[in-house]
Formats: C-alpha cells, structure tokens, sequence
C-alpha cells in the first residue's frame, strides 16, 4: 500500500517517518522522497495512529491524489537538490522519468496547486541550498556553482541576487 506524506524530502525526514512506521510495528517495503509503500494495508485504527504520530513529527498524509502528486514532485526535486545527482537530465526528463505522468501535465498541475511553477519551485530550492553551503563557508561561490550545476558562479551570482537581493558571496 502506498502512503503519501507531506514534508517528507530529506535524508532526516526519512529515517523521522521510518521510526513512526516501525514504532507502529508496520513493516516497510520501500520509502522514497513523499511516499511510503507497506507490506499490507492498514485499518482504519493502524491508520488513525500513523496520521497522529506522523503530525506529532510535522508530517502530514496526503490522500488526495492530485495533491499526491504535486509533493512527490515536491518531494523529488528537493531530494534532487540534496543530492546534486542526475545532473545530465532535465528537470522535466528527470520527473517524467520517475513519474507515471509527462511533463506538461505535472507543470500544469503543479502551477494551478502551488501558483508557481516547477523551475521556479526548483529554483527556489537551489537558493536555499546555495544559502545552507554559504553559511558552513566550506566551499567557493564557484565551487558551490558547479555541485548545484549552474552554468557559472556569475550565473548563479545572478540567480540569486534576482532571488535574494544579495550576492552570493
């Protein structure tokens, strides 16, 4: 049975809602970025106690399914941004790739949801990666263009300011 969860992108919230399912003795076939499959399906008072524990830790089930969708596309590109892998694609190959619906049809959906539309959503992300790298200060403003795959730091450097009003220094 797959579960969809709100809030659910990275490696942190990951093992969070991994504790939930085995504190509730429910066993896991597989997690990914906003789903959670189980090895059965869940009654209805399994499933009152995983929706109280999962909002205890700030996590919330989807059940709808539309807005199912919008947060593993959610879920994806913040999983994305984290990892700085699948570089080679575009974001649109790469969600069509790991969604049973084409791109046009995610876009659509995701811009009507959220009122933005997923380059900017992933812009967005990548900001506030560029941000979380700056402030640790392990790396270069160049350094940190080339793991977010910007063209250049100047390019990122203009990303930003568009998006932040400072520089990325």
């Amino acid at each position: 049975m797959k579960i969809y969860i709100k809030n659910m992108a990275s490696q942190r919230c990951f093992i969070a809602v991994a504790s939930v399912f085995s504190a509730l003795n429910i066993q896991i076939n597989s997690i990914e970025p906003g789903e959670v499959e189980t090895a059965s399906p869940l009654d209805y008072e399994a499933w009152q106690m995983l929706k109280e524990a999962l909002e205890k830790e700030d996590f919330e089930l989807i059940l709808e399914k539309k807005q199912q969708v919008v947060e593993r596309v959610k879920a994806l590109i913040a999983d994305l941004v984290q990892k700085n892998n699948d570089h080679t694609l575009k974001l649109s190959v790469y969600l069509s790739s790991k969604l049973p619906y084409d791109y046009h049809y995610l876009s659509s959906l995701f811009s009507k949801t959220e009122g933005i539309t997923i380059e900017k959503y992933h812009i967005s992300l990548k900001i506030e990666r560029v941000k979380e790298l700056l402030i640790f200060g392990e790396l270069t403003v160049y350094e940190i263009a080339r793991s977010l795959h910007y063209s250049s730091a100047a390019y990122l450097n203009i990303q930003f300011k568009k998006n932040t009003g400072g520089h990325a220094r």
